[in-house]
């Protein structure tokens, strides 16, 4: 997002990533769930703006919620590890942190 239009402050945290709804809708993607917050207060006031510089051609309509980028836990051991439980405490305490600092919308999914 350019600084003028969003502040730079929070510009810093929230990003643009691309277009929905065959141009309608504008995907951002913020660093934490603070600037995700931040950013959905005032994306009214910015899809006004937005429709404005871009006048009649322009299509955006809408901003959905932004997006927080992935969380990516590795955990390796060796073969001779057995301990499960040391394994299960690691992940919980990860996935705890990650939903403090993204918010409980933090996915968290199996690598294969």
């Amino acid at each position: 997002m350019a600084p003028c239009l969003l502040g730079e402050a929070l510009a810093e945290h929230v990003r643009p990533v691309g277009l929905c709804d065959w141009g309608q809708g504008l995907l951002t993607e913020a660093s934490s769930a603070q600037a995700r917050d931040e950013f959905a207060a005032q994306a009214p006031a910015l899809l006004s703006q937005i429709r404005e510089l871009l006048g009649a051609e322009g299509t955006i309509s809408r901003i959905p919620a932004s997006r927080l980028p992935p969380v990516r836990v590795m955990v390796a051991s060796t073969r001779r590890f057995t301990d499960r439980r040391v394994v299960e405490d690691v992940l919980m305490d990860t996935w705890h942190d990650a939903t403090q600092t993204f918010g409980t919308r933090a996915r968290a999914l199996p690598i294969p």
